[in-house]
């Protein structure tokens, strides 16, 4: 069972991704993500992604998007 934060944002936008069916995440670690990052890891739902660098991710996403 996947837990939420209580922050109401992060509920909207995770419900947004599901009913747009998106699965693939990149998250890069920093204290602005981690209650949305905690919440999308406790959901099988999505395939979370971790990348150290914010530039590197941001290619990561990137070329997962266009293998899609």
């Amino acid at each position: 069972m996947a837990r939420y934060t209580d922050e109401r944002n992060i509920q909207i936008l995770i419900k947004l991704l599901k009913e747009h069916n998106i699965k693939d995440i990149v998250a890069s670690p920093g204290a602005t993500n981690v209650s949305f990052t905690a919440s999308v890891q406790s959901d099988p739902f999505f395939n979370v992604i971790s990348c150290v660098d914010e530039r590197s991710a941001a290619y990561m996403a990137c070329g997962i998007a266009a293998e899609k």
